[in-house]
């Protein structure tokens, strides 16, 4: 399992270091050699073939096509209409396309040469096309390339480059960009994120960005109002700050006032929502995923099973009622999962065998069932293809901890 599977590797490596009388050098690079590799899992975490948006959904397909549906008022459905669709369809020519993020009321596709393509609401020029056009077709965003990984907040987009650095455009005014000019405050073409290199992994929420640095730290920036960055002495940093006592994190998730972290060792820990420092969730171990949104959240384990916890007004917890709870519990008859997702008010989860669930909040369709009842345990997205060759969240895990970082 990956998580333990971090902890034993660590503590044999010093082990033997110590033993054979090498010293604090050999110690150090092998506490180095682990760390690239927990980064190598954090970076292939932030990629994502379904998302789930507050209004629509989205995935890639395995030839890397995009599927949409949900609410299309602004054009984020990318098929050139404003009509809602309550079963997913293909986005026409969008090609070789390797992940895919639903923000509130735009999407984002990232294309397996580098180059990130946006389409849907565009007031706050979070598109990044250099205008603040409302796009019906999909368009790329300037001045990106070598990309390998997006995130999109409420009015605001990221994007993690392979040589480390985090670009953003789009909404401003909390500073969830950083600060250029005071009247920096609507960005409609991409610029860097001053003051951090060697990022793994990016999430944004409603008004603030989150980084996974290589080292394992957390950084965070923009608004604080809800103790959503993590440092109770931060205010409209003009660079990202350090999140207070993170280590070893491999993967985070941010919901729009509030992010998780998870941890080597399998913990999730979380912070905002009026909470200023990291906490650990209560009753996890063996934490494979995480998805966070507003109101609740979502962790994925290493044998498969998907336990979820907090508001559940629109049956988002997928327990078959809309009572609350504040502590982690199973998902019932959900097993076997490989990725999981969430919006403000509901769930996605992707099964090893290919197929796409989801529950909860279903307006306008977004769950993709073809109706746009509620749903208050899982039922199947309308996909017309299912995907292939997923791996268990236990043998993913270990492939990831093995897989190589360049330096």
């Amino acid at each position: 399992m990956k998580n333990r599977m971090g902890s034993v590797m660590r503590a044999v490596l010093l082990g033997t270091a110590l033993v054979a009388g090498v010293g604090e050098a050999v110690a150090a690079e092998a506490l180095q050699g682990q760390r690239a590799a927990l980064s190598a899992r954090a970076w292939e975490s932030s990629r994502s073939r379904i998302s789930l948006g507050d209004v629509h959904g989205m995935a890639v397909d395995p030839e890397g096509g995009v599927w949409t549906w949900g609410n299309n008022a602004m054009g984020s459905l990318g098929d050139g209409t404003n009509v809602n669709r309550f079963v997913p369809g293909r986005v026409p020519g969008l090609e070789g396309m390797s992940s895919v993020m639903a923000s509130l009321w735009h999407s984002l596709a990232l294309r397996e040469d580098g180059t990130v393509w946006g389409w849907g609401g565009n007031s706050l020029g979070q598109l990044g096309d250099g205008t603040t056009e409302h796009r019906l077709s999909p368009v790329q965003a300037v001045g990106l390339s070598n990309v390998v990984s997006i995130a999109t907040g409420s009015e605001h987009s990221l994007a993690l480059r392979e040589d480390g650095t985090v670009w953003g455009w789009g909404n401003n005014g909390w500073m969830q960009i950083g600060h250029l000019r005071y009247y920096d405050w609507l960005l409609a073409a991409p610029v860097q994120v001053r003051g951090i290199t060697d990022v793994v992994a990016i999430s944004a929420g409603s008004l603030h960005s989150v980084m996974l640095r290589k080292d394992g730290t957390v950084w965070t920036q923009g608004d604080n109002s809800h103790g959503q960055l993590g440092d109770p002495h931060a205010y409209f940093p003009e660079e990202p700050v350090r999140v207070v006592g993170l280590t070893d994190v491999v993967a985070i998730s941010s919901g729009d006032f509030r992010t998780l972290a998870l941890r080597a060792d399998g913990t999730v820990w979380g912070w905002g929502n009026g909470q200023p420092v990291p906490v650990q969730v209560a009753g996890l171990t063996d934490v494979v995923s995480i998805s966070a949104s507003d109101s609740h959240a979502l962790a994925l384990r290493a044998d498969g099973t998907l336990w979820s916890w907090g508001d559940n007004i629109s049956g988002q917890l997928g327990d078959g009622t809309t009572l609350p709870r504040d502590t982690p519990a199973p998902v019932p008859g959900l097993t076997a999962v490989a990725a999981i997702e969430t919006s403000s008010s509901g769930s996605m989860a992707l099964r090893q065998d290919g197929s796409l669930w989801a529950w909860g909040q279903n307006m306008r369709g977004v769950l993709g069932d073809g109706t746009e009842e509620n749903r208050l345990t899982p039922t199947r997205v309308l996909l017309p293809y299912s995907f292939a060759g997923l791996s268990s969240g236990e043998h993913r895990a270990s492939e990831l901890q093995r897989a190589p970082v360049s330096p």
